[in-house]
């Protein structure tokens, strides 16, 4: 029982990290302080307050489970696109690991889904992984046919693929969500 404190307060302790990071890469959500130029203040909802309705609050141990699903999610994904951009060559057998890590974590959030903003919630992570497998199917096959090169011949192929920005913008989106315990919805995640 202590070990599972333990863990919820050490993947506590990484979604708010994630949370950090995320805010300081989208830019939008820092403020500059007005007396010193050189400092940032970043505003971090950690858990649903008392005051979120009912209705959207994650129970915490589904949350902590969506957290890690959307994390090994963006892995995948970062893994995928970091061979791309440095020409290397995709390696199946890293892609159908990371598909099993993410389908694991999936499956633990499933079983851990208790009330209706957990289940809204795993709908996206469900979406996202279906969205991501296809995406990284597709890859893989386009690599066994030869037909990566739009990939690695352009410095903007994944920019300009709309199912890689589309994922990569519903995991930006879930990560903090599950972090802040509130269900929401994004556009990015339809």
């Amino acid at each position: 029982m202590r070990s599972l404190s333990l863990y919820r307060a050490i993947l506590t302790l990484v979604a708010l990290l994630t949370l950090i990071e995320t805010a300081v890469a989208q830019g939008g959500q820092t403020t500059s302080d007005p007396v010193h130029t050189n400092e940032a203040k970043i505003a971090v909802t950690v858990w649903a307050t008392a005051d979120t309705p009912s209705e959207q609050r994650l129970s915490q141990d589904f949350a902590v489970a969506g957290f890690r699903g959307t994390t090994l999610l963006r892995d995948w994904q970062g893994r995928i696109a970091d061979t791309i951009r440095l020409h290397l060559p995709l390696s199946e057998s890293r892609i159908a690991a990371d598909r099993d890590q993410a389908a694991d974590a999936l499956w633990l959030a499933e079983l851990l889904a208790s009330n209706d903003a957990d289940q809204a919630a795993l709908e996206e992570l469900r979406d996202l992984f279906q969205n991501f497998q296809r995406w990284s199917d597709a890859l893989v096959e386009g690599n066994r046919n030869g037909e990566s090169g739009r990939y690695y011949m352009s410095p903007t192929g994944l920019n300009d693929d709309p199912v890689f920005q589309k994922t990569a913008g519903c995991a930006r989106f879930l990560a903090p969500m599950f972090a802040a315990g509130r269900v929401a919805e994004d556009r990015s995640c339809q």
